[in-house]
């Protein structure tokens, strides 16, 4: 049995959405579209739910800047409204989408989508009774939803970038991807500290001023990577250490690592999109990847014509 055979066994059992065929014919991207069904999916019977960007980006295999535009094409057209309600413990917010297209009064078809005893037919591991649609909304957003909890759908590309950034300028061991086992130590650190993403920033900082780390050493040990991130006392050693950082660079330096800095991430980006690209079979996720590829080099020509 192949991956897919695997997913599409009991496909009901983690919730399911109901779309309108008119909407089909609605004036929207691809993209948007695409997006739009993903989130209808999450409705059950309802019209309200709450998948994280990180979320969405990961199931469609799409770049977040994609979600990020095709939620504003939906919420600028009123196909969608976005209210944001803070997390639990009081740390953060999360948007809730209303899928307007989804009300009744939305258009002149009204669907009648919330049966009391909604069923669909498949094999034995394959069939779903739900008692009121509500039910399945509740599991559809609480399946999915809670991002800090699943390793496998938080976004850790921009520590990759920090550091291979930072690996560039000091000939240090870069990874060639997230592998499992980092994915696990950022899993980690971040759920021990929410502000791992900027006291890694400071421990690069440091590191730049700490040449024992950089291989100025009796073994010529150099740190890497893996070392920073699988616990918390190797990072905070480097946070305690008291180093002056120099700031008396001219004011245009900054500004010229920064865009060499959103260069590297651009290119892993790339990279990233040309690798979905040889893997889908999609038709319209080609187009949304080629779309992207294509206007992240032509962002990478606009930054490095300014260095």
């Amino acid at each position: 049995m192949d991956k897919n055979e695997n997913i599409l066994k009991g496909i009901y059992s983690e919730g399911y959405g109901v779309t309108p065929k008119k909407f089909f014919k609605a004036d929207l991207s691809s993209l948007t579209k695409l997006i739009l069904l993903y989130l209808s999916s999450f409705t059950g019977g309802g019209d309200t739910c709450y998948p994280s960007e990180e979320t969405i980006a990961t199931d469609l295999k799409i770049s977040r800047r994609s979600v990020i535009r095709g939620i504003k094409e939906a919420k600028e057209k009123n196909f969608i409204s976005i209210d944001k309600k803070k997390r639990g413990q009081g740390v953060g917010t999360r948007n809730i989408y209303t899928l307007l297209f989804l009300k009744p009064d939305f258009a002149s078809d009204n669907l009648s989508i919330a049966s009391d005893n909604l069923s669909f037919a498949g094999d034995k591991n394959d069939s779903l009774q739900v008692t009121g649609c509500h039910t399945n909304n509740i599991i559809n957003n609480n399946r999915y939803n809670n991002i800090n909890n699943n390793k496998e759908k938080q976004d850790y590309t921009p520590f990759l970038i920090l550091w291979n950034d930072f690996a560039d300028k000091h000939d240090l061991e870069k990874p060639r991807k997230i592998t499992d086992k980092i994915r696990t130590h950022l899993h980690a650190r971040i759920a021990e500290n929410k502000n791992f993403l900027d006291d890694f920033k400071i421990c690069l900082e440091k590191l730049a001023c700490l040449p024992f780390y950089l291989g100025k050493n009796d073994r010529n040990w150099k740190v890497t990577f893996r070392y920073l991130i699988k616990n918390n006392e190797n990072y905070n050693k480097i946070l305690e250490k008291k180093v002056t950082i120099p700031k008396d660079e001219p004011d245009v330096a900054p500004r010229e690592r920064e865009k060499s800095s959103k260069i590297v991430g651009l290119e892993f980006l790339i990279k990233r999109d040309l690798e979905k690209l040889a893997e889908t079979q999609s038709s319209e996720l080609k187009a949304v990847l080629e779309q992207e590829i294509e206007e992240s080099k032509k962002e990478i020509d606009r930054l490095r014509g300014e260095l």
